[in-house]
């Protein structure tokens, strides 16, 4: 049965019809039915031959002193019940919205950091929150605090500059890691000092990622100069080139790599391993819901136990 939007328009019929409806479906009698309801058997009989004449159906009919479905009322009372429990879910997930317990969460980060800890995380936060719905905007470190500052996220999380308008909350201190092929010179050691870095050709994500400015920053410190042979946006193309021989690759350890053809060694600097701090940060001036404090809370938990490192 199709309808148009003039006649759906005309319609009067409300989730009260459709009750009475499958009620009277359910007990087989108008008398049972309306007790069920706490309805006259009289009142009961009217609103069922008002639903029938607003449809120009017929739904049941006698069967001797007993009542049952026709055959359109028999196609109807599934789609009814349908539309029952929608109305039902649709005012629980109303009242959610209205108690700040569900709506639509907006959180920034890397692309790195989506792969490796967020898509995995978050899909289990949703399986537990299915009233909140996740949407991810991608960039790099040093786009987040704009992110959340035009409205664009209403959550980051990613290595970002100290902005004192902003709250955070530290979860995890991620390591660098060097990439090469088998049988270059850093294909048996565990760690490589950024100052052995001089003499290669270093492949490193673009600047706008804040993983890039603290190697920078290694590199001054350490009084070395490494040749950046080439830049990219995703960290799995410095990786594919590192296979290929093309140079040293510079990536954090927020990366998945699937892949044997390849060797990683820890970065360090001054004989120690070289690290960025990953944080959750959000902006007061516009501030985050409940559920926004709960995947936060997840998140905190999650690094807590998985302590993510990359995957060969």
């Amino acid at each position: 049965m199709i309808f148009d939007a003039f006649s759906l328009y005309k319609w009067r019929m409300d989730i009260r019809h459709l009750r009475y409806f499958t009620a009277v479906a359910d007990e087989g009698s108008v008398t049972k039915a309306a007790s069920r309801l706490n309805l006259s058997q009289p009142a009961l009989s009217r609103q069922i031959h008002a639903l029938q004449d607003e449809l120009g159906l017929k739904l049941f009919e006698y069967v001797g002193r007993g009542i049952q479905l026709t055959p359109q009322g028999q196609d109807l009372l599934a789609l009814a019940r349908r539309v029952i429990r929608d109305m039902e879910r649709f005012r629980e997930r109303a009242g959610a919205f209205e108690a700040k317990h569900a709506g639509v969460l907006r959180v920034a980060s890397t692309p790195q950091t989506i792969e490796s800890v967020l898509a995995d995380c978050l899909a289990g936060f949703l399986a537990i929150h299915r009233e909140v719905e996740v949407q991810f905007v991608e960039g790099g470190a040093t786009e987040m605090a704009g992110f959340l500052k035009r409205g664009e996220a209403e959550l980051v999380v990613t290595y970002f500059e100290a902005d004192q308008t902003l709250e955070s909350r530290h979860f995890y201190k991620i390591p660098f890691f060097v990439v090469v092929p088998p049988g270059h010179r850093f294909a048996g050691n565990n760690a490589v000092e950024v100052r052995d870095l001089t003499t290669e050709r270093i492949m490193a994500l673009q600047g706008k990622f804040g993983s890039r400015a603290l190697f920078e920053s290694a590199c001054r410190l350490a009084r070395v100069s490494p040749a950046i042979y080439h830049e990219s946006s995703s960290a799995h193309t410095l990786v594919a080139l590192a296979a290929a021989g093309h140079g040293v690759a510079v990536i954090p350890g927020t990366v998945k790599i699937h892949r044997e053809d390849v060797h990683l060694a820890q970065l360090h600097f001054n004989e120690a391993p070289l690290y960025f701090d990953l944080f959750a940060a959000w902006n007061p001036a516009n501030p985050l819901p409940p559920y926004g404090h709960a995947v936060i809370e997840y998140l905190a938990d999650w690094f807590q136990r998985q302590r993510p490192m990359p995957m060969l």
